[in-house]
């Protein structure tokens, strides 16, 4: 379809043409030169007169089956502008093979996006944005998809977001998204370490009791001269010993400054870190399975010196074959190999040796942070592959855009004005595209006491969903007490909004209503607002009572009942609808009102039984 004609000046990377069609920022358009046959480009910036609008593109080369082709000579003026057809963009970009991993469609166009397996593990992957742009969501993307293709993934998981990957996605909006595009919920094979406290059934985090020198040098650091020809005496040329074995070695030697040595391996024992049996570590890797350290409730210096040792004896045993190829995800990666001048990590040195070797021996790796300025510049420069989604910090901004592949003028802001789920993908593919994150089909969040929260969620068909979708309303998670009110013998259950106070009176579309705060009246107010409900009451003849009850918020201007509180029988708004326990993945609303608060505007209603925390899935 013609959308517009070339004007002005051309280049080989860069035209301009007048709009005659409809076309949007960042769409793909192509142009048939005589010899090259169609090129490829992408709309950088729209601008408007009140005569014309204009449209500036960046040109991404001929279209080859094998790919892009670089552009030699300027593209004649006057030409015909057509929006790009899908086959054309899925040739030029090579997005179309379905043996990839299936991440996302490309913005504003039915098109699958794949990534090739090969490329993400052999070239590494960085997942840049900000705090709740959708980095961790869109990892689990990923983590699906090369477990789907058996690959084994390791993940270190600082906040346990991951461990809910083995459960299938209950998010019915998700899933109804997943439905259209012909995919399922489904959960997946997960070994988990983590203290067993906060995740029933996981495996306890620890590191075999034997340690070499460089691991004693890591794990003790800033050794003095002296404590290292200590402990070269004592360890008398083995490569490894059991730290116990150390410590009794250390301690019958004749030296007086043996004792801060002492102290440093005493408080290492202390962490109680280390497994005194044998220690298997290939029992990590296994294909198709997703093996997650999660350190949620451990100290930062106990995570460091556990991925040390854990990601040192993985790298060796894949070095000599004994393991088979792995994926390695580190999420808030920032924290454990950051950029000098931004702290230290004891596991800094194996993630860099990781990142610059770890591709020969068959070692994918994947960096995750939400702030990509303090990630080690190594690290950071051996990931070929980039998903960025929202980010607005300007040094994070120019850290990115420094290591991109195909920047391009404006880029800076459109990573600032990304939508959640959106993201821009750089280096597997020809040219960076923008990409719409696939739904998950595991669970996303990282909830692991018992509890996955209680959450109420509004009963609405596909259709309500993409009238929603068309409006631009976004999922938000409401804070909420239930609180349960005994009265004549009947239980009655109420959700009630710590966002706004009020009761909810209908989930489906968010409607709520608050108790009128009967207990700042006396009888007589009590008496005169039920004679005024009842419309039998002249307001002229109690002013004084009238005023309290307008300056309390109880009456409105007009001297009616205010209609956000409810006057009539209140336990016809008794809940009746059952949560679903999942994990919180959207936007929290604050809290405006407190606990204390709402029980005491219920008080009146009876005697309240018990009350518990929870939330209500609206859309705003």
């Amino acid at each position: 379809m013609i959308i517009g004609r070339i004007t002005g000046r051309t280049t080989t990377t860069h035209f301009s043409f007048i709009i005659e069609g409809e076309v949007s920022k960042y769409d793909f358009v192509q142009v048939f030169m005589d010899r090259e046959g169609f090129i490829l480009g992408q709309v950088i910036e729209i601008e408007a007169t009140s005569n014309e609008r204009k449209a500036y593109v960046s040109v991404l080369g001929i279209i080859t089956d094998k790919g892009l082709k670089p552009l030699t000579r300027a593209i004649p003026p006057d030409g015909e502008v057509l929006l790009a057809d899908k086959e054309a963009i899925s040739k030029a970009i090579g997005i179309g093979d379905d043996k990839g991993l299936f991440i996302g469609t490309l913005r504003g166009i039915d098109v699958k996006v794949y990534l090739s397996l090969e490329k993400i593990m052999s070239k590494h992957l960085a997942i840049l944005a900000k705090t709740g742009s959708g980095k961790s969501y869109t990892a689990g993307v990923i983590i699906e998809e090369l477990l789907e293709h058996g690959a084994p993934v390791i993940i270190i998981d600082p906040h346990n977001e991951y461990v809910s990957i083995n459960r299938p996605n209950n998010n019915p909006r998700e899933v109804a998204r997943l439905e259209l595009g012909g995919l399922k919920p489904r959960g997946y094979e997960v070994l988990v370490y983590a203290d067993p406290i906060i995740v029933p059934g996981a495996e306890k985090l620890v590191i075999p009791s034997r340690l070499s020198r460089n691991d004693l040098r890591i794990v003790l650091q800033k050794l003095t001269p002296t404590q290292e020809a200590i402990l070269n005496e004592v360890m008398s040329g083995e490569e490894e010993i059991d730290i116990l074995e150390l410590r009794k070695r250390i301690e019958i030697i004749d030296n007086p400054l043996k004792n801060n040595l002492l102290s440093m391996i005493d408080y290492l024992l202390g962490l109680e870190i280390f497994t005194f049996q044998e220690f298997n570590i290939k029992k990590l890797v296994k294909p198709g399975r997703a093996t997650i350290l999660a350190f949620k409730g451990y100290p930062s210096e106990i995570q460091e010196i556990i991925v040390y040792k854990i990601l040192s004896m993985l790298f060796e045993k894949r070095k000599h074959g004994e393991i088979p190829p792995f994926f390695l995800l580190i999420e808030e990666a920032h924290n454990y190999c950051p950029e000098r001048g931004f702290g230290d990590s004891k596991a800094r040195n194996i993630i860099r040796t990781i990142a610059s070797e770890g591709r020969k021996f068959g070692i994918g790796l994947g960096v995750i942070s939400q702030r990509p300025a303090r990630v080690d510049k190594t690290v950071l420069s051996q990931c070929n592959t980039s998903i960025i989604l929202k980010i607005t910090n300007p040094n994070d901004l120019r850290a990115i855009l420094s290591s991109l592949e195909g920047v391009y003028t404006g880029m800076d802001e459109l990573i600032k004005s990304l939508q959640i789920g959106t993201a821009i993908i750089s280096g597997a593919l020809e040219v960076p595209i923008i990409v719409e994150i696939r739904p998950r089909k595991s669970m996303h969040g990282g909830s692991t006491s018992i509890g996955f929260y209680k959450i109420y969620k509004p009963n609405l068909s596909l259709r309500d969903y993409e009238l929603m979708s068309d409006k631009g309303l976004e999922e938000a998670y409401m804070p909420c007490v239930l609180v349960e009110i005994e009265r004549n013998n009947k239980d009655y259950k109420f959700l009630v909004s710590l966002y706004d106070g009020g009761i909810v009176t209908n989930i489906d579309k968010y409607e709520s209503k608050r108790i009128p705060p009967i207990h700042l009246l006396n009888k007589r107010e009590i008496s005169i607002l039920r004679k005024l409900i009842n419309k039998n009451i002249d307001t002229t003849s109690f002013p004084g009572e009238i005023e309290k009850l307008r300056s309390i918020g109880i009456l409105d201007n007009n001297f009616r009942p205010n209609k956000q509180y409810i006057f009539e029988n209140p336990f016809r708004y008794a809940l009746k609808r059952e949560p679903i326990y999942g994990n919180i993945d959207r936007k929290i609303l604050e809290k405006r009102f407190s606990v204390e608060d709402i029980l005491k505007d219920l008080n009146n209603l009876g005697k309240i039984k018990s009350y518990e925390e929870c939330f209500l899935l609206i859309y705003s």
